[in-house]
């Protein structure tokens, strides 16, 4: 088991993982850890945890960030609103097709990373050469998307909770519109469509929850047997485990069973209706007309070939395998 602490650089930012060695912060307590850019100051969201499968190469935590830390941390937070306005005034400056979102400063204050969403690629090297000159510090540019734009600014989602990507997630997993399909859901962009104007997170966190209630409920159009005899599944109520159930015996007859009443076990199928006997016995109907395979249109009977003369089959293939050889051609002479 391998001990690792979870840190946060910003308020809604992404997870990183360090090594503690042989200190033992707590949940909520500011630590200085080393990344690629240097020590940097972030806040432990998990405390010290075990993990059997921990990463081969983990960042050492240096030590607890004290009191000194956290006013330069507070200063530099101050400096960040007045850089990101400026920034953006240089931005629209330059009419350049961006957005810049945030502006970060370094630890150790000698770099400044700003965050930017634009639909295509933009050359912002005038840009990075005037926020140098005013700034007279390392800039950084950095693209994002329009997951991460809503993460960092953070909001409320149209079911009246905090966004998933901002509150309980960190990293980004695809999300299929088959997911959507599979819960049942309409397939209405603004219905299943957050505020980034990407898919729902959500559909990904309750995929396998859904998936593991469908191995046990029978699928829509499947004929099951039911305590009041068979029948063909019209609808299905996945959360409740309840199918909607018309039966044989009489016309528009539907009654409502739950999945354990069916003996749903997931591997029910959409199948057609029995065609119903008129005789009592067990025989197969008879068949009818109407089984044959019908006749193409313009369809002509095909007409036996003749034999073929073995002799003159023979003949036809040495002129194809004959080679054709050019002609010498004499030189005349005058």
């Amino acid at each position: 088991m391998t001990k690792i602490i979870g840190v946060h650089f910003d308020k809604n930012g992404k997870l990183y993982y360090f090594d503690p060695r042989d200190f033992l912060p707590q949940k909520g307590d500011y630590v200085i850890v080393d990344t690629q850019n240097g020590p940097e100051v972030g806040l432990c969201r998990t405390g010290v945890i075990e993990v059997a499968n921990a990463p081969a190469e983990l960042k050492p935590m240096l030590r607890p960030a004290d009191e000194r830390d956290l006013q330069t941390l507070a200063a530099q937070r101050e400096l960040e609103a007045p850089a990101l306005k400026f920034a953006q005034q240089k931005a629209n400056e330059l009419e350049l097709d961006m957005k810049v979102i945030s502006a970060d400063y370094s630890y150790d204050g000698g770099k400044i990373t700003f965050c930017f969403v634009a639909d295509e690629r933009v050359d912002f090297r005038n840009l990075v050469r005037d926020l140098s000159s005013h700034f007279h510090k390392r800039i950084e540019l950095r693209m994002v998307g329009a997951r991460d734009h809503a993460q960092m600014l953070g909001g409320i989602s149209h079911c009246g909770r905090e966004f998933c990507c901002s509150s309980r997630k960190s990293d980004f997993h695809p999300v299929s519109i088959k997911m959507a399909k599979e819960q049942g859901l309409g397939l209405n962009p603004t219905k299943i469509s957050g505020a980034c104007g990407r898919l729902m997170c959500c559909l990904k966190h309750e995929h396998e929850g859904y998936a593991e209630l469908q191995k046990t409920t029978p699928k829509f159009g499947a004929r099951i047997d039911t305590p009041d005899g068979p029948g063909t599944v019209k609808d299905v109520k996945l959360l409740k485990q309840q199918v909607n159930v018309l039966m044989d015996e009489g016309e528009n007859d539907y009654r409502l069973f739950s999945c354990e009443e069916c003996c749903g076990c997931g591997k029910h199928k959409a199948t057609k209706p029995i065609p119903k006997s008129n005789t009592d016995d067990n025989t197969p109907p008879p068949h009818t007309d109407n089984d044959k395979p019908r006749p193409r249109r313009n369809a002509q009977p095909k007409q036996p070939k003749p034999a073929a003369n073995n002799e003159a089959a023979t003949n036809n293939k040495k002129k194809r395998n004959r080679r054709w050889k050019p002609k010498n051609k004499e030189n005349k002479q005058d």
